[in-house]
């Protein structure tokens, strides 16, 4: 591969990475419109480089600008999650919510939203108090903060999606 295109293909790994922390390899990929194996160099030269961070330990390879703290690594990494991320936005928006109440608002399975609820407890992002009810619930720590990073979530899928839809267009 020409030396220029492999620069121009980083560089545009970088500007996606940077405009959508979390991203991981297909998404760029599937967005950018190039090979896998271009997408994986680029991505491997720029970490290597220490000009990104990539994340493994979520079973993706997952990438991010090296100024973003871990906490936001953490939570970007939740948010990409669909489940997840439909779990956060009803916590934002009610201060504290039970395991019923939040299978009922999200159409989830009991089994679904425990599972989800385990990792936002686990990453403490979330945590349990006892109500005066004598029932368990779950509330946000920071729930402002998530939420903003909701709103930039969803500034992204909007992204992905007029991405998606014009490469579509021009494919055939």
């Amino acid at each position: 591969m020409d030396l220029s295109l492999r620069s121009e293909n980083s560089t545009k790994v970088l500007q996606l990475i940077s405009a959508m922390p979390g991203i991981h390899l297909h998404e760029i990929q599937r967005i950018l419109g190039v090979s896998l194996s271009s997408v994986r160099y680029s991505a491997e030269q720029l970490a290597r480089s220490g000009r990104i961070l990539c994340d493994r330990t979520t079973g993706y390879s997952r990438f991010y600008p090296v100024t973003i703290s871990e906490k936001d690594r953490v939570l970007y990494s939740l948010i990409r999650n669909k489940t997840t991320r439909r779990i956060l936005s009803e916590l934002v928006h009610e201060a504290e919510l039970t395991n019923k109440e939040l299978t009922e608002r999200t159409g989830l399975a009991k089994s679904t939203v425990s599972v989800h609820l385990h990792k936002l407890l686990q990453t403490n992002v979330a945590h349990l108090i006892l109500s005066d009810k004598g029932d368990f619930r779950i509330q946000m720590e920071d729930a402002d903060y998530v939420g903003s990073l909701l709103s930039k979530s969803e500034d992204f899928s909007r992204l992905r999606s007029m991405v998606t839809n014009y490469t579509d267009l021009w494919s055939f």
